[in-house]
């Protein structure tokens, strides 16, 4: 009777702990996704989920995050590891593979949780984990999941959460146990879609707030932030900062020819032409109608001279068709750069716009460089 009792008690502790344990779990979950939620960024959610999924996992040497690209692919998104994988992370984030042929890639079609404490060594089936000659050289156990429901593929996975260690028996060998970790790991993949799928959003609606619909460019309200970013930035640090505004000349004339719908394929056209001349640090924006201006910081007159006119000839070198006939359009280009025309936001703008007034109406089809008599014409005060 008495070690009936002594066993009865002995159960009831090893349950109480059991819950003590899982409700730490869930209070570590709830800080985890506190704290995530706070960030906006996809790449930010995403590297810190995989810092925290290593945590939450006691022991885990190699925690990462693979999404979705396309139907074809996964990316590695986010990766933390210890010493002995941290070269491999470096190596390969953000690297694209195969959805196929991977323990991870059958995880997520099957949308289920798959293990190995004996990896390279049992599993031959399955004894790729990411894809063939990208593996981590001495991982012995792992454990993947699928992070459910992709909102843009309902029904399938949007992506997986890998966790491994280079020691065999990582995971535990008594099934009780193992169904605990594996419980684990698929609460914080329910939690990695939430903030997830937040983060796309947040990330979906700047890109809304931010970009111009027709053109895909950054738009009006985008394009002053960064205005008043990179001449902060430029006085701060005494560097030249550049600005073109320019537009399509004649473009009523352009609408009332050949329609609107033209018109826009006129203005994508541009755009896309805008976009592929400019240097990766150059910021290019539609700031309303057939106008554009492209920030370039880093940049003093003659280097702005330099590209204005690239985009002057390769918009005019264009070549567009309506029924049957051919037409070609030009750009009129004026800029403005500080420290040398302006010495702060307002001026900058304002006089390359007056730049841009003068390439216009000197002929049009032209790059114009501010000068101080410009504004001594346009307003009769002294530069």
């Amino acid at each position: 009777m008495a070690a009936r009792e002594l066993l009865r008690i002995v159960q009831t502790e090893k349950k109480l702990a059991e819950l003590d344990g899982m409700r730490n779990q869930y209070r570590e979950l709830y800080n985890i996704t506190s704290r995530v939620l706070e960030l906006s960024g996809f790449q930010d959610v995403a590297d810190h989920l995989v810092e925290s999924l290593r945590k939450f996992i006691d022991g885990a040497e190699l925690a990462a995050l693979l999404t979705r690209e396309g139907k074809r692919s996964v990316v590695l998104t986010a990766c933390d590891a210890g010493e002995r994988f941290s070269q491999w992370c470096e190596k390969h984030i953000g690297r694209s593979f195969p959805f196929s042929g991977s323990l991870c890639a059958l995880a997520m079609r099957e949308n289920e949780t798959m293990h190995s404490d004996d990896f390279y060594k049992r599993d031959r089936r399955t004894r790729v984990l990411f894809a063939q000659g990208m593996d981590p050289p001495g991982v012995a156990s792992v454990m993947v999941t699928a992070i459910p429901h992709d909102p843009d593929r309902p029904g399938e996975a949007m992506g997986a959460l890998v966790v491994a260690s280079s020691r065999q028996g990582f995971f535990s060998s008594r099934v009780a146990a193992l169904m605990r970790q594996k419980q684990q790991l698929e609460t914080f993949a329910n939690v990695a879609r939430l903030v997830l799928v937040n983060a796309m959003q947040y990330e979906k609606l700047e890109r809304m707030a931010t970009t111009d619909a027709l053109t895909g460019l950054l738009n009006r309200r985008r394009f002053f932030e960064i205005l008043d970013e990179e001449t902060a930035k430029a006085l701060r640090y005494e560097r030249p900062l550049g600005l073109i505004m320019c537009d399509v000349d004649h473009f009523k004339s352009i609408n009332d020819t050949y329609g609107h719908p033209m018109g826009d394929e006129v203005l994508k056209r541009v755009a896309r032409v805008l976009g592929q001349e400019a240097r990766a640090t150059d910021r290019v924006c539609r700031i309303g109608g057939e106008e554009f201006a492209v920030v370039l910081p880093e940049t003093d007159y003659t280097g702005a001279a330099h590209l204005a006119e690239r985009f002057r000839q390769e918009i005019a070198a264009q070549r567009f068709t309506h029924e049957g006939k051919e037409f070609s359009v030009t750009l009129s280009l004026g800029i403005c750069v500080l420290p040398e025309h302006a010495t702060h936001k307002e001026q900058l703008v304002q006089r390359a716009d007056l730049a841009l007034y003068q390439a216009k109406h000197g002929g049009r089809n032209r790059v114009v460089v501010y000068r101080p008599d410009f504004l001594q014409a346009a307003s009769g005060e002294k530069a």
